[in-house]
């Protein structure tokens, strides 16, 4: 059941608790600026937090919410000021400058944030953006190109603050010195360099809590390098020695940066601002090095140098182990989700080596592979890949792996036969890509696919095919002994009646002798009745003649050449479009008129035009012309495909057919288009005359007689 939602009288308190205790927490850092981290000699503090907490604090509102809570900052870093020794017009000029200072830096800090997650969103681990979740922080210390935008956002923040100052101070006269102007610009630099990074990057939320403590064993580790940097920091600025004081001071920064390299941001960032703090009340009330400097205004820059050193150099260097140690787990990740594809892949999967001491042999295997031989991992890994080979392509292995070694060749896909552990060859499909790595040894990775159903489906098929051309021999035959049964059945019936008609012809015409009624209208009714049946006969065998021819093809008519060719442009323009290539249609008028069956004929030139279209890529040129010479009409079509190999130009049109450059790149088709077109063609006198170069494109120019060759 879900938790119910707060009331606003609840959600109001909640809000005024948390101003309260916001207000509360600026106050007590801006006394402990003033008081514990303030060097008397000096007159300035030697960092100053409450600036750092405004600035995060604006991150977690809404806009609307600043300027009542730059006005409470601003009255509490007043009020802070008054407590100690400061005037009323010199505290109300703090306490403007320092609502400058946090303004500023927030509103600049957020710029970017905005900018940046506009161009890319940050992923989950990084927590609610300020779209999301406008009570978060919305910008994220993960690189150490926002590491730079926080320095210079805090830098032109804390410019805005003591410009606020200077003009706050010339409009009052409190006549603070320049010294002191460039105090307050150093001492909350450091505060927003030390603190700001802490701030953004503490955890939020009670789970994220949750999981920080968890990490016992880094905490550990932590906690144990956080102590001897505090112990060494604590000896340098609080015990003392005689050291020159830049030199001992820098002592700090060896084993800081050491443990920011090792550390996330967010240890390292709480390290570095435990190590400012430790460092600054040594500096200010204890016996350290550093307050060996006579003049207190340089051994106040000497010191908040070293500090903005440390915080710099520490964020930065934690930003770059913690990106590169993502990176090596992100890879670990790959390499790890790379190895459980390769192992669970359902296609038999294998990585051969290259390098010249183990050229050909398998480096791993997958178990789909292993099932594909009949084989176990443990008989391949370390073998020669002939021992799956058969020996015919020994040869050609070779070669391929010399030429993968030598960087002749990169990737193929061929054919293959593979030899089983029980010596059955295997048909398969197979991919290669060579992978070469920097230093590393280089090596092939195959994908094999068994075509064994594939080829037993095409064997099934060419076999049905057989089947169909020999029941259509028997038709033929069928055909052929119908039509001599129907001659002779004709002549057998055709020739008695003929004979009997013939003689009643005779015998009416009074040739052998006269005839009286009776007799004249008994030959009368004969003839007649022989006639019926002459005509029946004839019928009969009409209907069978008709029978029989239904068995044959179309017999041979008029087929208008440009007019076909205009269909056959229409009917192929929406494929030409639907791939993307250009279509050169038919414009000359040949007038052309040639022998056959129209369909039949179209659909052989289609099938020259739709492979056309086929193996020619998006951007390519189909082109479709014709023209008459000495009574023949050549009809061309040509295109900028993928090509034919010269070697087999001359097996184009046999049965199931396909050339190399098909085959390679897996596109459909059987091998039969062609073949019928070459039938069609050579039964109607004509030849189909073939050009191509591989990558160019081919050209079929078909060449048919026209009627009376008149043309």
């Amino acid at each position: 059941m879900p938790a119910p939602e707060p009331s606003h009288g609840h959600s109001r308190l909640a809000g005024g608790i948390a101003v309260v205790g916001t207000v509360a927490i600026a106050f007590g850092l801006a006394r402990l600026g003033s008081t514990q981290l303030r060097d008397p000699a000096a007159g300035a503090a030697t960092w100053w937090p409450s600036g750092a907490v405004a600035t995060v604090v604006l991150l977690t509102l809404r806009r609307r919410s600043w300027l009542p809570a730059l006005v409470l900052f601003g009255l509490a870093t007043a009020a802070a000021n008054l407590a100690g020794d400061s005037s009323a017009a010199t505290a109300a000029a703090f306490g403007l400058a320092n609502a400058a200072e946090a303004g500023a830096a927030a509103a600049i800090i957020q710029a970017w944030g905005r900018r940046r997650d506009a161009s890319a969103e940050p992923s989950p681990s990084e927590g609610p953006t300020w779209r999301s979740d406008p009570l978060a922080i919305g910008w994220h210390l993960t690189s150490r190109q926002a590491a730079a935008q926080l320095v210079v956002g805090a830098a032109l923040g804390v410019l805005g603050g003591t410009f606020v100052l200077g003009i706050v101070d010339l409009i009052v006269g409190n006549g603070l010195p320049s010294s002191q102007l460039g105090g307050y610009l150093r001492a909350h630099l450091v505060g927003q360099l030390i603190l700001t990074p802490v701030l953004i990057l503490l955890p939020r939320g009670r789970g994220a809590w949750a999981a920080f403590a968890r990490a016992k064993a880094r905490n550990f580790e932590w906690l144990t390098e956080a102590t001897v940097i505090l112990s060494l920091t604590t000896w340098i600025f609080w015990i003392g020695g005689p050291r020159t004081p830049l030199e001992t001071g820098l002592l700090v920064l060896v084993p800081m940066f050491t443990a920011a390299a090792r550390l996330d941001p967010l240890r390292a960032a709480l390290t570095a601002a435990a190590v400012a703090s430790v460092a600054a009340v040594g500096t200010v009330h204890g016996n350290g090095v550093e307050a060996r400097i006579s003049d207190p205004h340089e051994r106040l820059w000497a010191f908040q140098l070293l500090l903005v050193v440390l915080s710099i150099g520490t964020v930065w260097l934690s930003l770059r182990s913690h990106s590169r140690a993502q990176s090596r787990a992100a890879l670990r990740d790959s390499e790890q989700f790379a190895s459980v594809t390769f192992t669970a892949a359902p296609t038999g999967m294998f990585v051969v080596s290259l390098a010249p001491g183990s050229l050909g042999r398998f480096l791993h295997v997958n178990e789909a592979f292993c099932q594909l031989l009949k084989r176990s991992a443990s008989e391949l890994e370390g073998q020669h890949v002939s021992i799956a080979g058969v020996p015919a392509d020994a040869r050609v292995v070779e070669q391929n792996l010399l030429e993968m070694q030598s960087g002749a060749l990169d990737s193929y896909t061929r054919e293959k036969s593979l030899l089983r552990s029980d010596g059955i060859i295997v048909p398969c499909s197979q991919s290669i890509n060579v992978v070469r790595r920097g230093g590393a040894e280089p090596y092939f990775l195959a994908q094999v696919t068994d075509l064994t159903a594939q080829k037993s489906a095409e064997e099934a098929l060419l076999a049905a095919l057989h089947g169909q051309l020999a029941t259509l021999h028997d038709m033929e035959s069928l055909h052929e002994q119908r039509k001599q049964s129907v001659a002779r059945l004709s002549h057998d019936l055709r020739t008695p009646l003929t004979s009997v008609l013939g003689y009643h012809e005779l015998l009416l015409d009074g040739d052998p002798g006269s005839l009286d009624d009776s007799q004249r209208e008994m030959l009368t009714i004969a003839e007649r009745n022989a006639t019926r049946v002459r005509d029946l006969v004839d019928d009969l065998v009409e209907v069978m003649g008709r029978e029989a021819d239904a068995l044959q093809v179309a017999g041979p008519g008029r087929v208008d050449v440009d007019e076909l060719l205009v269909h056959i442009v229409d009917t192929l323009r929406p494929l030409c479009a639907r791939n993307d290539q250009v279509l050169v249609g038919y414009e000359t008028k040949t007038g052309a008129i040639v022998a056959g069956s129209e369909s039949q004929l179209e659909r052989a030139l289609l099938n020259i035009a739709t492979n056309a279209a086929k193996y020619t890529p998006a951007h390519g040129q189909i082109t479709i012309a014709a023209e008459v010479h000495r009574g023949r009409v050549a009809i061309t079509i040509s295109d900028t495909g993928i090509g034919i190999p010269a070697e087999q130009i001359p097996r184009i049109g046999e049965q199931f057919f396909r050339a190399d450059t098909a085959r390679d790149r897996l596109i459909d088709g059987y091998g039969l288009g062609l073949a019928i077109t070459k039938a069609v063609i050579t039964n109607l006198g004509g030849e189909i005359a073939i050009t191509s170069e591989v990558g160019f494109g081919s050209t079929f120019t078909t060449t048919l007689p026209t009627i009376d060759g008149n043309r």
